[in-house]
């Protein structure tokens, strides 16, 4: 990836996730607050300043039972890029801001 091609990234403030994202392919930037495993899933609480948002990694098609696992161990406080698609859930996290 060329340093150009770096500088086109769009990112979304976590801060500014709402339900009008739902269903839509962001790219956030933030620290790692909080993961841990679960069987075959991998919860990640991303924060930037006070705002959170929860991702969810499942293994599958795209993601592996070793990604999960490696996910699960990224240290606290780690600055991680995630790709992701917005679901609204269906119950409020009670554990995020967003």
């Amino acid at each position: 990836m060329s340093l150009e091609e770096c500088h086109k990234r769009q990112y979304v403030a976590i801060k500014d996730i709402t339900a009008a994202h739902d269903g839509q392919i962001i790219r956030i930037r933030g620290r790692v607050h909080n993961s841990r495993a679960k069987g075959k899933m991998c919860f990640i609480v991303a924060r930037e300043a006070y705002a959170t948002v929860q991702a969810v990694l499942f293994v599958g098609d795209t993601i592996s039972k070793g990604m999960v696992t490696y996910a699960s161990k990224i240290p606290r406080e780690s600055i991680i890029e995630i790709v992701a698609k917005v679901v609204k859930p269906g119950n409020p996290i009670e554990g995020c801001s967003i």
